[in-house]
């Protein structure tokens, strides 16, 4: 995954610059930070496990999606207020590597708040691109998947998956 050190420091420096982040930045800080991958297209649906056989659905141009959600926890979900001025909401990147850890899929997501409270919140991220068709049964996948917060918490998930075409 790439570096988020950046990320973070300009997330802390956001944060500081209100008094009511950097309060409820200091109660998340009290919670265990945990990310949860899974499916979801409205909503997060199921966690993703080792192993897991997940579903690649046709998009309407012929591209290949994985329809994704997460749900995190000691994470600061951001506020529902209008697009331009969401600057404190998570940052998530999820990655699809190979059996040689080469990354094959890779997408950020950075536009919207969550659903909840820093003790349990998801969100439905949407589809993930696929960018190649191939015997996913047959063949072992890693989805890796890592947020970041306005306050700096860093989060991250992985699991080896089979796609199922």
């Amino acid at each position: 995954m790439r570096s988020w050190w950046w990320l973070g420091g300009l997330a802390v420096a956001v944060a500081a610059c209100d008094p009511e982040v950097e309060d409820a930045c200091q109660q998340a800080s009290t919670l265990s930070a945990r990310l949860e991958l899974g499916t979801g297209i409205e909503d997060f649906e199921r966690p993703i496990a080792d192993g897991d056989l997940v579903q690649v659905a046709y998009g309407m141009q012929g591209g290949q999606h994985v329809w994704m959600g997460v749900r995190t926890t000691g994470l600061l979900p951001g506020q529902h207020r209008t697009l331009g001025n969401d600057r404190d909401v998570p940052v998530f990147e999820l990655q699809l590597l190979d059996e040689d850890g080469l990354v094959q899929g890779e997408q950020t997501f950075d536009f919207f708040a969550m659903s909840g409270t820093a003790e349990e919140a998801t969100l439905a991220l949407g589809t993930f691109f696929v960018p190649f068709q191939d015997e996913g049964t047959k063949r072992e996948w890693t989805l890796v998947g890592e947020g970041v917060d306005v306050c700096g918490t860093i989060v991250e998930d992985e699991h080896p998956v089979l796609l199922r075409w």
